[in-house]
């Protein structure tokens, strides 16, 4: 990133990009120098989802979620875990679509020009975007309270189990939840923040607010397309809309749920990119 003074540092997150800066003897697939995505996750090696591949489902940790790591400009990881990306397409064009923490780290380098150890920041939403700020604002030293208007962190996205994990995992940071409660009013002054009034009545003190409560869908288009929309296009379980020569998928996509059984419409790259795989397989008729 050319407007920060590291050119792009890996940070907690699912996934980032970056440029390889010292390889081990045994390492053939890249070379110092190379633009590559990495997944930065430690991995057992052992299972057999590990075996193939599939990094996240395997027993190891998570850096910045259970044990030291994020807010770095290195990454040690092993060869599998990086892919390398083509020479013409630069490691800031991809990143922001590979995972929201791009987007977590630069909220809080901006917010690193003010923010002090022990100052308060109060983070509005407990979605992917709020909970990577949040930890990263307590790794800086402040006290942070994350208010969410539902009774769960990452309530559409994960399941209760899920939730309940990362609830205690970011109170074990440190982090003070305000749960089933929606913001009424900031107040300050002189230009800046001082206090977030909740909807129950309550003011937090504020040095910082950050609001990462998700969005709209922009389904627009799709309407005028004469697409059935509902906050976003409405799929079927095989991600087909009401015209069946129109799929969608990513953000946008209003899809039915078999875990949840409900309809549900998630912000994350991991499901954009599932979706995406299906409609794929879908379409090649397999």
């Amino acid at each position: 990133d050319p407007t920060a003074d590291r050119l792009l540092p890996i940070i907690m997150g699912h996934e980032n990009a970056g440029w390889v800066e010292e390889v081990g003897k045994e390492v053939e697939g890249v070379k110092v120098g190379d633009p590559v995505i990495v997944h930065p996750k430690i991995t057992g090696g052992t299972c057999l989802a590990c075996r193939r591949g599939f990094d996240m489902h395997g027993p190891g940790k998570f850096p910045g979620l259970d044990c030291n790591g994020g807010y770095a400009e290195f990454l040690c990881t092993s060869e599998r875990n990086i892919v390398p990306l083509p020479k013409t397409l630069a490691p800031k064009e991809v990143a922001p679509y590979a995972d929201a923490g791009l987007t977590a780290y630069r909220a809080v380098k901006k917010a690193t020009r003010t923010l002090l150890p022990g100052e308060s920041v109060v983070v509005i939403g407990a979605g992917f975007i709020g909970l990577e700020i949040a930890a990263t604002a307590l790794g800086l030293g402040a006290e942070v309270t994350i208010v969410e208007i539902a009774d769960r962190p990452m309530g559409r996205a994960i399941s209760p189990a899920m939730s309940a994990f990362f609830l205690d995992a970011h109170k074990a940071f440190g982090a003070r939840f305000e749960l089933g409660l929606g913001l009424a009013a900031l107040h300050g002054e002189n230009g800046r923040v001082t206090e977030a009034e909740l909807s129950d009545g309550r003011r937090l003190p504020a040095d910082l607010v950050i609001v990462g409560v998700g969005v709209t869908a922009e389904d627009a288009l799709a309407l005028e397309a004469g697409l059935d929309c509902a906050d976003g296009v409405v799929t079927d379980s095989q991600l087909v809309t009401s015209d069946p020569a129109i799929s969608a998928i990513g953000d946008c996509c209003r899809f039915p749920h078999a875990g949840f059984r409900a309809e549900l419409r998630l912000e994350s790259v991991q499901n954009a990119t599932d979706q995406a795989k299906c409609v794929a397989r879908r379409l090649m008729g397999k």
